[in-house]
C-alpha cells in the first residue's frame, strides 16, 4: 500500500467515525504496551552472579543479561538467546507499527479509510514481527554477513552476549518497517543459496479481475452500437480496449461507463474480448458475442 494519494476512486465503504476512534485508540494503547516491553527487557549486560572463568590465577566475570520485570511480575532470568530473540519480535513490532500508524493517519486525514482495509492494518504488525524474525534468523546463521563464532569451549550462549542488542534491535525494526525491501532481500538471499538462474514469474492471488456486467450482452454483425460497463472502483482515466484495439472510453461515475464500438470490431461473428485498465493497473474483462 502506497498510501491514500495514490487512489483515485472514491471510497464505497468508508469506515464509520466510531470504528476510527476505537483503532486510533487501540493503536496508541498497543504502541505504549511495545515501548513499555521494550524498556522493561532490553537485554542489559552485567557480571553473572556467581560464575567466572578461570585462566591459570586470575579470574574472568562472565557477563550476562540482566533479569528483567515487567508489570511487577518477576523477574525472570532468561538465556541470551531467548532475550535476544525477545528484542527483535519487539522491535520489528516497533518498525511495523510505524508503517502502520503512518499510513493509518494519512488515511483518516484524506477521508480515506475503508472497512476493507481494516484488517490490514491489523495484520500489518503481525507481519512485521515475522519478518524480523526470519531477517533475524538469516543474519545469526551467517547467510547475509558472517557472524559471531562460539567459543571454544562451545557457549553459544556466550556469544550471543557479545552481540551488540541495539545493531539487532535496529535491522529487526527495519525489517518490520520496510516490509517490501525485506521480503525482497529474503528472496534475494533464497535465490543465492539455492543458485536460482530466473525467478519464476507469479502472479497476485488476491487480485483478481472484479467482475463487470456489459449491456447488451450480444452485438449484431455490421451494427455498432455503444456498450454500457457496470462495475465498481472505475477511475476516471480509465482505458479501454476490444480485442486489443484502444476505443473510447466515456466515465459516467466510479461504477458506470460506456464504450464507444466501432464497425471493425463486428464486422464478423465471433466474440469480443473486452478490457478496462486503471491508472493503477486495476484491470476488468468481459466477453461480448458478435452474433447475425
Amino acid at each position: 500500500m502506497d498510501g491514500p494519494g495514490s487512489q483515485t476512486a472514491p471510497v464505497n465503504d468508508p469506515a464509520s467515525p466510531r470504528d476510527v476512534h476505537i483503532f486510533g485508540a487501540c493503536f496508541l494503547v498497543f504502541a505504549l504496551l511495545i515501548f513499555y516491553l521494550l524498556v522493561a527487557t532490553w537485554p542489559v549486560l552485567v557480571p553473572d552472579q556467581g560464575t567466572s572463568s578461570n585462566a591459570g590465577a586470575t579470574a574472568t566475570k562472565v557477563l550476562n543479561f540482566k533479569p528483567f520485570r515487567f508489570f511487577g511480575l518477576g523477574p525472570y532470568d532468561w538465556a541470551p538467546d531467548l532475550r535476544m530473540l525477545l528484542t527483535v519480535i519487539i522491535a520489528g513490532a516497533i518498525g511495523s507499527l510505524i508503517h502502520t500508524l503512518t499510513s493509518f493517519g494519512d488515511y483518516v486525514g484524506n477521508r480515506r479509510l475503508s472497512t476493507s482495509w481494516m484488517w490490514w492494518f491489523v495484520l500489518r504488525t503481525p507481519i512485521g514481527i515475522a519478518l524480523a524474525i526470519v531477517s533475524y534468523l538469516i543474519l545469526r546463521g551467517g547467510l547475509i554477513v558472517p557472524t559471531l563464532q562460539a567459543p571454544k569451549d562451545g557457549d553459544l550462549q556466550g556469544a550471543t552476549v557479545l552481540l551488540n542488542p541495539y545493531g539487532i534491535a535496529a535491522f529487526a525494526a527495519l525489517a518490520g518497517m520496510f516490509s517490501r525491501q525485506a521480503t525482497d532481500k529474503l528472496r534475494e538471499v533464497f535465490e543465492t543459496v539455492f543458485t536460482a538462474q530466473k525467478a519464476v514469474p507469479r502472479s497476485e492471488p488476491l487480485k483478481g479481475k472484479p467482475a463487470i456486467t456489459v449491456d447488451p450482452v450480444k452485438l449484431t454483425r455490421g451494427s455498432p452500437q455503444v456498450l454500457t460497463v457496470t462495475g465498481s472502483g472505475f477511475d476516471k482515466d480509465i482505458k479501454a480496449t476490444l480485442d486489443g484495439k484502444p476505443r473510447e472510453a466515456q466515465w459516467i461515475s466510479d461504477k458506470q461507463l460506456k464504450v464507444t464500438t466501432v464497425a471493425e470490431d463486428v464486422a464478423k461473428v465471433g466474440k469480443l474480448e473486452l478490457m478496462l485498465k486503471n491508472p493503477n493497473n486495476d484491470a476488468f474483462a468481459a466477453i461480448i458475442d458478435v452474433v447475425e
